[in-house]
C-alpha cells in the first residue's frame, strides 16, 4: 500500500472514531429511557403502556444521529479523499459500521446500569431507569447505508475542482477536452481564409503579386556587313621603292 493510501485510511478511520465516541455522547444526552417501577419486594418491577413505548426512543434517537452523521461523513471524506475513489468508499462504508458500534457501546457504558441489580436494591415505588441500548439490530445498519449514500452523491456529481482548460489546451490529466472528439473537432477545423485578412495596400501571401513584364533588346556595338569587298590602301608618308 502506498504512503497516500495509508494516510486515506488514517484519516478516514480515525475520523469515524471521533464521530462514534461524540454520536454516543448526543445520543445518551438526548434519549430520556424508560423507568421500572418496584411493586413489591424482592427485585421485581412493573412497566407502564407509556414507558414501553419509551423504550423505542433510544432506538428512534440512534438511527437519526446515524443517518445524519453518516450521510455528511461520507459527502465530506469523499470529497476530501477523492484520489482513489474506490478505496474511500470502502473505507466510509467499514468506518461508518465502525463508528455505530464503537456509538452503540459509548452510550452504553454512560447510561445507566443494569435494572436488575437496581431494582434489588430500590425501595417500593422507587422509578429505576432501563439500561441505553439498541433493541433493533437493524439500526445498526443506519450508519454504513447513509455514508454509502454520501460518497455515491460525491462519485456521482460532475466534477467542478477542477479549472477548466484553456481553449485548443489539455486539461490536468493531461488529455485534450472531450478526448477524441475533441481531437477529432481539432483536425476536422478549418484554416481561415487568407482572402479575408486582406489589407488595402498589401498583397495576400496566399496571392502573390506579380513583377511588371519587361521586354529584353539586344544591343550591337557595330553593324554587320552582309557583303565582303576590296579596298585599296594607300600609306601615309613616304613610300619606299619597290624592287
Amino acid at each position: 500500500m502506498s504512503r497516500p493510501a495509508r494516510r486515506d485510511v488514517a484519516v478516514v478511520l480515525a475520523t469515524y472514531v471521533l464521530l462514534g465516541l461524540l454520536g454516543g455522547l448526543v445520543w445518551w444526552l438526548l434519549v430520556d429511557p424508560a423507568t421500572f417501577t418496584k411493586v413489591g419486594r424482592g427485585a421485581g418491577g412493573s412497566m407502564g403502556e407509556v414507558q414501553l413505548a419509551r423504550r423505542f426512543d433510544a432506538d428512534g434517537w440512534f438511527c437519526v444521529l446515524a443517518i445524519l452523521g453518516g450521510f455528511f461523513s461520507g459527502l465530506v471524506l469523499t470529497w476530501w479523499r477523492r484520489r482513489d475513489p474506490l478505496l474511500v468508499t470502502v473505507l466510509v462504508v467499514l468506518g461508518a459500521a465502525g463508528a455505530a458500534a464503537l456509538m452503540a457501546v459509548s452510550g452504553h457504558l454512560l447510561g445507566p446500569g443494569d435494572p436488575d441489580v437496581a431494582l434489588r436494591e430500590a425501595t417500593v415505588g422507587e422509578h429505576v431507569p432501563v439500561q441505553l441500548a439498541v433493541q433493533a439490530r437493524a439500526a445498526y445498519l443506519a450508519w454504513p447505508i447513509a455514508a454509502l449514500v454520501g460518497a455515491l452523491v460525491v462519485l456521482w456529481s460532475p466534477d467542478q475542482g477542477d479549472p477548466p482548460p484553456e481553449p485548443g489546451g489539455r486539461g490536468p490529466d493531461g488529455r485534450s477536452p472531450g478526448g477524441d472528439r475533441g481531437q477529432a473537432r481539432a483536425i476536422e477545423a478549418d484554416d481561415p481564409s487568407t482572402a479575408r485578412s486582406r489589407s488595402a495596400g498589401r498583397s495576400s501571401t496566399s496571392r502573390p503579386r506579380r513583377p511588371a513584364e519587361t521586354k529584353t533588346v539586344s544591343y550591337r556595338p557595330a553593324e554587320s556587313s552582309s557583303t565582303v569587298g576590296s579596298r585599296r590602301l594607300w600609306p601615309i608618308g613616304e613610300i619606299p621603292p619597290t624592287t
